[in-house]
């Protein structure tokens, strides 16, 4: 009775963790869909609406600034109420930055009210998620519960970029950016069908961290938050600059995300369990995406556009999701609040260190050779997040099974 008991609450807790799991699915999903449809769109809207990259890069600067400087307040707020409910209260703030960014032509906003809009809106969402997700997830099928999330989120949104391009090129901002609202609402609504589970509320320590092995772990987060926020912005900008029309900006990115699902699910299952296939494709995901990411600055075509980016797309999917698997992996390690704050913390100045050289540089680059400089940024960035450390428990596991491995007889033994 007392061990039917035990396996009755081993499945239910097995459940809730699943159920919890689809709800951060669903969540994600429909915000990356409401971000895809303008997020590639927004620095080329910016671009044109104030006519100066300065402005742009004041813009990141100060969102991202402004994000790492909320970490610590994010991160205590997570142990007093719970992840979900502080991934909640993002949606205001994002609907509140879709809004200015939506009526920036005709009312001419302030950089300090979209970036500062911006910068509330990612703290309290990224912080949150990957805290919700490493918690939720399960050791042994990390990488696999990653690529169901990525999956997801690129099947969805394989559309939304062309669709979004569309949609600003025929209906205008409002239109696009009313959809992304719309499809917020709908998120947050499939977010608490569990109940939110939260700490003891208490201080942030910093010295519960093993500050050698984080410093790695910091160094492999800083080049994967470069290289995915040059893919975002300058890429964008440099793909503008051939093509002329938002719609293609959006097609070539959409093709980039339909060929991700295929790759994504084969390396999913092969990752698991294999720890020596992770690490390869950890590593060789992130050089070979970086390798693609600096020859951006070749593309002199529309069909150059598609051709790097379904190279880059090919590597960028070995690298995600074992590089995501293998951060919650390490979060589980350490104390679990100080690590995911520390690392979305030094993504945030990385990204702001980036734009304030940029900056520099823009009192004496023309806006090509800008983001040429951007792109190879990128691609050194991609180069660097391949080296993410092995997790601890994958190194013993690896000694482990190095012991069980016969040993190999010597020369002349079977004579």
């Amino acid at each position: 009775m007392h061990q039917g008991e035990h396996h009755e609450i081993q499945h239910h807790q097995y459940r809730l963790r699943f159920t919890e799991l689809n709800e951060i699915y669903i969540f994600n999903s429909l915000r990356s869909l409401a971000f895809t449809f303008i997020a590639n769109f927004i620095p080329i809207y910016i671009l044109l609406n104030k006519g100066d990259i300065k402005y742009l890069f004041y813009y990141y600067i100060i969102m991202y600034g402004f994000e790492a400087i909320l970490g610590p307040f994010i991160a205590r707020l997570i142990k007093r109420i719970g992840p979900k409910h502080v991934i909640s209260y993002c949606v205001p703030f994002l609907l509140m930055h879709f809004f200015l960014l939506q009526t920036l032509e005709t009312y001419n906003w302030s950089v300090w009210w979209l970036a500062l809009s911006g910068s509330f809106a990612l703290a309290l969402f990224w912080q949150a998620y990957h805290y919700d997700f490493s918690r939720a997830k399960h050791r042994k099928r990390a990488t696999r519960e990653v690529t169901t999330q990525y999956i997801l989120l690129y099947v969805l949104a394989i559309i939304a970029p062309f669709l979004g391009g569309y949609l600003m090129d025929n209906g205008g901002p409002l239109v696009a950016f009313g959809a992304a609202i719309g499809l917020l609402l709908i998120g947050t609504l499939a977010l608490f069908r569990t109940s939110d589970k939260h700490e003891e509320a208490g201080d942030i320590d910093v010295s519960r961290l093993e500050i050698r092995s984080v410093a790695k772990d910091a160094v492999s987060y800083a080049g994967y938050s470069i290289e995915g926020f040059v893919g975002m912005t300058f890429w964008q900008l440099f793909v503008f600059m051939i093509v002329g029309n938002y719609r293609d900006v959006g097609l070539a990115v959409s093709a980039m995300l339909f060929i991700s699902v295929f790759i994504m699910y084969r390396v999913g299952k092969k990752s698991d369990g294999n720890i020596s296939e992770k690490i390869k494709y950890i590593r060789y995901g992130g050089i070979g995406r970086g390798i693609f990411g600096a020859g951006r600055i070749f593309v002199t075509s529309l069909f150059g556009v598609y051709f790097i980016n379904f190279a880059r797309t090919i590597f960028g999917s070995l690298l995600t999701t074992p590089w995501i698997s293998e951060y919650y992996l390490h979060a589980d390690e350490e104390s679990r609040s100080e690590y995911i704050m520390i690392m979305e913390m030094t993504a945030s100045f990385s990204k702001v260190a980036l734009c304030v050289l940029m900056l520099g540089l823009s009192f004496y680059l023309s806006l090509e050779s800008l983001l040429i400089f951007g792109l190879v940024m990128g691609g050194v960035g991609s180069i660097i997040s391949g080296f993410m450390p092995r997790a601890k428990c994958e190194v013993k596991l690896n000694k482990e099974e190095l012991k069980i491995m016969p040993k190999p007889q010597k020369r002349g033994a079977d004579a």
